[in-house]
């Protein structure tokens, strides 16, 4: 069954409405049985529109949306999970990317881990990446 086809049985029948007049409850389930469930990034961006707004899932949508559309190859559900490997692509943005990206960065799970792991980084730069503009490591730090 396709992503649209699942999503019209969903509204036809009412599920939805009765999911979302208790949001927390939904909020939660989605988290603990289906987010474990998405393997694809077109599955992972479809999971993050069933959120409402105010949740961090909502929030990094659109950051998520545009990092996919800049940089092919990237593991949605990755990001989402793991700090090291978000680290790693904020590292390998350009200082403009993260500045305009960095608010999104932070409502992800692991976001306030990563980017301050990535500004540590970014302090002084390495081998593959010069030093940050300060107004970068400020944001990164940041907390939300």
């Amino acid at each position: 069954m396709s992503i649209p086809e699942a999503k019209a049985i969903l509204k036809s029948r009412g599920h939805l409405s009765r999911l979302r007049a208790e949001p927390d409850r939904l909020h939660e389930q989605l988290r603990i049985s289906v987010g474990p469930l998405m393997t694809t990034n077109e599955q992972f961006i479809a999971y993050l529109t069933l959120f409402a707004e105010g949740q961090p899932e909502r929030a990094a949508l659109p950051v998520l949306k545009k990092v996919l559309e800049k940089k092919r190859g990237v593991k949605a559900v990755q990001l989402f999970s793991d700090a090291k490997y978000l680290r790693e692509l904020i590292i390998s943005m350009p200082d403009r990317a993260i500045l305009s990206l960095v608010d999104g960065f932070l409502a992800i799970p692991v976001g306030p881990e990563a980017c301050e792991a990535a500004a540590r980084v970014l302090l002084d730069g390495n081998d593959i990446r010069p030093a940050a503009n300060p107004a970068v490591i400020f944001a990164l730090f940041e907390e939300g």
